[in-house]
């Protein structure tokens, strides 16, 4: 065994320093004595440039070590690593333009039908409802509202007195009428009006309409 070199007291082989003055030792080998042994889990420090020591390979389905500074929460499961879902992609503004387009040019071609069918039935109709009117005051013996029906030419050339004898023995003998075709052609109509007499005898009135101060008014009726 070793003495103090400083007190000549006795050291142990594995000792670094004199148990009694304290003062650091070299071992007979004249190597310096032996650190403290570490701790069972603590490697000792390796020299630099030295090999680290590699960690043993994980076992098959174990999931990555933790990035340094992250620790699962005590107890819970392990997760699985999830990629985030896609992103889902908005209609284009390109898209909602040309919609938007098309939607409204719809809309205009479903006006323009319905304005021209609406044109094109008032067309029609106009000439009829004063055909029927005429027919109809005629049967109910107003006289007045028939002429009023015609056009100021008509009224001059008949005169109301030649008017109202004339239409006068039509009163209540009408049981019925219709009109069976009606033409329209520039602001002027032709119109067919088949009446049905109380009598059971039939006739055929051609009209003539045309329009005075943007009404239609009946020009001439010839009886077949």
């Amino acid at each position: 065994m070793d003495s103090c070199q400083n007190c000549g007291a006795v050291l142990r082989e594995v000792a670094g320093f004199c148990p009694s003055c304290g003062t650091q030792v070299t071992a007979a080998s004249g190597m310096p004595p032996a650190g403290p042994t570490p701790p069972p889990g603590i490697q000792p420090p390796t020299a630099p440039g030295a090999p680290r020591p590699t960690e043993p390979p994980a076992p098959p389905g174990a999931m990555p070590p933790a990035p340094p500074g992250v620790q699962p929460a005590p107890g819970a499961p392990p997760q699985a690593f999830m990629p985030p879902p896609p992103a889902k992609k908005g209609m284009g503004k390109g898209c909602m333009i040309a919609i938007v387009v098309s939607v409204l040019v719809i809309v205009l071609i479903v006006a323009a039908v319905i304005v021209g069918a609406l044109f094109f039935v008032k067309a029609i109709t106009a000439p009829a409802d004063v055909a029927n009117h005429y027919v109809r005051s005629i049967n109910e013996g107003n006289l007045t509202a028939a002429f009023d029906d015609l056009t100021t030419q008509t009224q001059n050339q008949v005169t109301k007195a030649g008017f109202d004898k004339k239409m006068s023995t039509f009163k209540g003998n009408i049981s019925k009428w219709f009109t069976s075709n009606i033409n329209v052609t520039n602001g002027k109509a032709t119109i067919v009006m088949d009446l049905n007499f109380t009598d059971g005898s039939k006739a055929t009135w051609d009209m003539t309409l045309i329009k005075q101060d943007g009404k239609y008014k009946i020009l001439n009726v010839t009886p077949r």
